[in-house]
């Protein structure tokens, strides 16, 4: 038999040797309890797993000769641990006498010796006590301490003597490994950490709220012991070193001596927060998380005392099981339990351990992200080769359709021919059947062929061979199409699971976003909870990880900006502590995340206040905004309520971000507050799918894909189903009414001339709406490959990427969150520039409109241009505003719907005024109605734009009204 063993690492030995030191004791304590305990025992089970996690450390770190032995240890508690029965009391008697003499064996490899006798005295040990041959040597113990003393030879020059125990003011806080880590390994240890510690906050925060559950408590040493051990082969000392603190006071709590406070739990929060920043590589701020960690260590001294030592095994009657002895401080408030008599344990549910032990072995491979990238792909490369597939299949069945009706004609051919000449020819022989040829017989008696009845025969002949093979074709077709399908259910099967490789729970950032309002709270003061829902639906790994930083500031803002402090939220009638609710879920091809809290909502007031004081409007327009266009604000680059800076808030660089990241990603950021009780922020993105399903319609002439998810329902309404509510279009779909929007409007496509009756109609969901979608024509649903635009298209609105058919066919898919942006307010395609240069001229455009924003916006752009904006919030001080100027304006872009007096009263009473009929004026308008332009053009409109507008066209076009009116009035002049 060969042992497979691993070569030495004299690094991670020395850091193994304190992890034997601080584990025997709890050995041995765990033997005393398990003898006082009988069957079954959860002590027993306890050493057990302490020996085999020793077994594998000292494997790994290279010590091969310590594994064997203390593989043969672990075979002393296998059968009575894994059976149930009480440890018998020679093997409690033996284990107390060899486990001890293991550190011995690891001081020695420290200081580059190979301590061979150490390990044949234990190993002789368990073979006299198994009943072997005492005089037959372990063989493979002496192979094993052979290359033992080979690895430590090799390591003699850069061996160090061990190291003494220490108290943690000498402790070396190396926050880096020593050596530099393979990158493999140093993947793999990132990974299986950050699973370890989203379990201990997961853990923590049950425990919290159940501080009985001894099973949560057993399931967070495991978690705990877990890092430790891993961190320590690994060399991230002061992450084990850490983790072996914690593990010592959840050895109390497990142990009963010590009572799971709230304080207690904190500082295995907090120190679960520094393992999480100790293991980045390199830390973001070293100075800082030394203090941290230097703070949290003499915490765990005046808690649990130190340990660095091996303490005396409490084995009297009157000390709890599992104590430490030795502590020279006494135990703080956060984990000091008034005396109480051990608890005893619950019996252990076999079944479940038996699942545990199963779980714990299933095999498990890691893959790299880019592999699963480069499947994606391959996958998506099968998918566009099968759209070929089907198509040349479509047209295989129409050849053989054609073979079909070609056949058919050729019989009715040889049928009629053959028919009609010997009906012909009948007549003609009745004469000759008397002569020599006939032999004396008439055609009843005696049938004559020539040539032509051989080849009108042949004809025949051939389209029953035709027809034959039609037939055969026909079945062939029918299995390929059999074929044809189950290759398209399995290559979905393969789709479905490969995607799924990359999706990953929402529960994956529940530490990261814990820790950000916990954090966050404690800096302003204030106390609030996360509360989950939806933590396992699955969301793409990028998606997710693009989300997790505008999630982060989401939650540190709700906290900052939305939380009261205790005080306030008591004398509201609320509970002390606050509570911010993560919701995650899947709308059609969206991912829905709302964040809400139950503060005091927005403070619109104040954010009235701000605008003014940083200039984002006068205080006379500041009075005016309505409650949407104040919460528009806070979206603004720079804006901020905050009443000072801090590390929190204060920069007004924030929900700004947020807006902008959630915005590249296709989505859409809203904000909906109600006083006195909370925000709620959501957040819609379209999952980042590299393969659906679309559905292919033709619209203006081109034909689009919609995202398959997107489309609820297709009708084909009759006339009286289509109504109108005031100026919107309605039709009723089995008893509901939807808002109707021809699709070509909303891409700016060429209308179609007939109405919307007997066209086929799509509910869709867009971006939460329910909307009726008249398309010309439905053509077909179809697994789709979705490829990005690239950056120079990456800004088209209503575009979420591009597919091809197996023809090479480029085919747009739409976003359905884009279109529900525009489908209020129709497009129209604004005027092609012009290729010479814009003549640059100081004109004064008046901009009317009762929306700040809007005026904000146009003010900038007339500026860009060099133009000088004058701003009127509706028609009012629009003619107040012209009166008292000495110059008319050169242009004015003129908004319809404005308070006081609307934009079709202005437009009568300025052209009304004879010095002003001149003047140039644009409607520029949400309403794209053929009423609304009529009316508008009807009252003296120079020009008719409908928003949303590009800057460029629009100032194209305003220069170009401006310079024909001032060419007209030169020529009347």
């Amino acid at each position: 038999m060969t042992a497979i063993t691993r070569p030495l690492d004299i690094i991670a030995v020395a850091a193994f040797s304190e992890e034997v030191r601080s584990s025997v004791p709890r050995v041995l304590a765990a033997l005393d309890v398990a003898e006082r305990e009988g069957a079954p025992s959860p002590a027993a089970h306890e050493a057990f797993r302490l020996i085999h996690a020793l077994k594998g450390a000292a494997s790994m770190v290279g010590l091969a000769a310590l594994g064997h032995v203390l593989n043969q240890a672990e075979e002393m508690l296998d059968v009575p641990v894994n059976e149930g029965r009480a440890v018998p009391e020679p093997v409690l008697a033996l284990l107390r006498v060899t486990v001890p003499k293991c550190p011995a064996y690891v001081e020695a490899a420290c200081r580059g010796e190979c301590a061979s006798d150490v390990a044949l005295e234990l190993s002789k040990a368990y073979r006299d006590f198994a009943g072997c041959n005492p005089e037959e040597p372990d063989a493979m113990l002496l192979d094993l301490i052979e290359l033992d003393r080979r690895g430590l030879e090799q390591h003699a020059p850069a061996a160090a003597p061990a190291p003494p125990p220490r108290g943690d003011d000498d402790l070396d806080l190396d926050l880096v490994p020593a050596e530099p880590v393979p990158q493999e390994l140093a993947e793999v240890f990132a990974q299986e950490a950050q699973e370890n510690l989203q379990a201990i906050a997961r853990l923590t925060a049950h425990i919290c709220s159940t501080p009985d559950d001894r099973d949560a408590l057993q399931e967070l040493r495991r978690a705990v012991h877990t890092i430790k051990g891993a961190a320590g082969i690994v060399g991230y000392k002061a992450a084990s070193r850490l983790a072996h603190r914690m593990e010592d006071l959840l050895d109390r709590l497990y142990d009963g001596t010590a009572a799971a406070t709230p304080e207690a739990m904190r500082l295995i929060t907090s120190s679960s927060d520094a393992l999480d920043d100790l293991i980045a590589s390199p830390p973001d701020d070293p100075a800082t998380l030394r203090e941290i960690l230097v703070r949290l260590l003499a915490e765990y001294d005046r808690t649990v005392g130190w340990t660095g030592t091996a303490p005396a095994v409490a084995t009297t009657a009157g000390q709890a099981p599992g104590a430490i002895a030795g502590s020279a401080a006494p135990a703080a408030p956060a984990v000091a339990a008034e005396p109480r008599e051990p608890e005893r344990r619950t019996r252990p549910d076999r079944r479940r351990n038996a699942e545990d032990r199963r779980r714990g072995g299933s095999q498990v491979v890691r893959v790299p992200f880019e592999r699963l990238g480069e499947l994606v792909r391959s996958v998506s490369e099968l998918v566009i080769n099968r759209s070929s597939f089907d198509q040349h299949y479509a047209g295989l069945v129409e050849q053989v359709d054609e073979l079909k009706l070609s056949t058919a004609r050729l019989r009715r051919l040889a049928l009629k021919l053959e028919t009609d000449y010997e009906v012909r020819a009948l007549a003609g022989n009745v004469a000759a059947s008397a002569g020599p040829g006939g032999h004396g017989f008439d055609e009843l008696e005696f049938d004559r062929y020539t040539d032509f009845h051989l080849l009108s025969r042949e004809m025949t002949e051939t389209a029953s061979d035709i027809g034959t093979i039609s037939t055969r074709l026909s079945e062939t077709i029918g299995n390929f199409d059999g074929d044809l399908t189950r290759l398209g259910r399995l290559t979905r099967e393969v789709q479905d699971k490969v995607m799924e490789f990359r999706m990953v729970p929402l529960v994956t950032l529940a530490a990261r976003l814990e820790r950000a309002v916990r954090v966050t709270a404690e800096e302003c003061g204030k106390a609030a909870d996360l509360v989950l829902e939806g933590e396992n639906v699955a969301l793409d790994k990028t998606l997710l990880e693009e989300m997790s930083d505008p999630l982060l500031h989401l939650l540190r803002n709700a906290v900052d900006h939305g939380i009261e402090t205790p005080a306030e939220r008591l004398a509201a009638g609320k509970p002390a502590r606050g509570r911010i609710a993560v919701r995650a879920s899947h709308e059609g091809t969206d991912v829905l995340i709302e964040v809400q809290d139950d503060g005091a909502g927005l403070d619109l007031e104040r954010i009235r206040r701000t605008a003014v004081e940083r200039g984002y409007a006068s205080e006379a327009d500041a009075g005016t905004l309505s409650e949407e266009e104040l919460i528009a604000l806070v979206f603004e680059p720079g804006f901020s309520t905050a009443r000072r800076l801090s590390e929190v808030s204060g920069r007004g660089v924030g929900l700004d971000i947020v807006k902008a990241k959630v915005t590249r990603l296709g989505g859409r950021l809203s904000i909906a507050s109600r006083p006195n009780a909370g925000a709620t922020l959501t957040v819609r993105v379209p999952m980042t799918l590299a393969i659906t399903r679309i559905l292919l319609v033709r619209t203006g002439g081109q034909t689009v894909g919609l995202p398959l998810g997107a489309v609820l329902q297709i009708a084909r309404p009759d006339a009286p189903a289509i109504t109108s509510v005031g100026t919107e279009r309605v039709v009723e779909v089995d008893g509901r009414t939807y808002p109707l929007r021809d699709l070509s409007s909303l891409l700016d496509l060429p209308r179609a001339a007939e109405t919307s009756v007997n066209r086929p109609v799509l509910i869709a969901n867009l971006g939460g709406r329910r909307m009726a979608l008249v398309v010309d024509e439905i053509v077909q649903s179809r697994d789709a490959v979705v490829k990005t635009l690239g950056t120079h298209l990456r800004r088209v609105t209503g575009v979420w990427g591009a597919t091809l058919l197996g023809d090479g066919t480029v085919i747009l898919i739409l976003n359905p969150t884009d279109l529900a942006g525009t489908a209020d307010q129709p497009r129209v395609r604004p005027a092609a520039p012009r290729a010479a240069a814009i003549e640059l001229q100081s004109y004064t455009v008046m901009v009317v409109d009762d929306s700040l924003s809007m005026r904000h916006v146009l003010s900038n752009a007339l500026k860009k241009a060099g133009w000088n904006p004058v701003q009127a919030r509706d028609g009012v001080e629009a003619l107040e505003l012209i009166h008292r100027a000495s110059d008319p304006p050169d242009l004015i872009l003129l908004d319809i719907e404005m308070p006081r007096m609307d934009g079709y009263e202005f437009l009568a009473t300025i052209r009304a005024q004879s010095q002003y009929r001149s003047v140039p004026i644009v409607m520029l308008t949400s309403r794209g109605g053929d009423k609304h332009r009529e009316k508008a053009m009807g009252l003296g409109a120079t020009g008719y734009i409908v928003k949303p507008f590009q800057e460029e066209a629009l100032i194209q076009q305003a220069g170009d009204l401006i310079k024909a009116s001032r060419a007209a009035q030169r020529k009347a002049s």
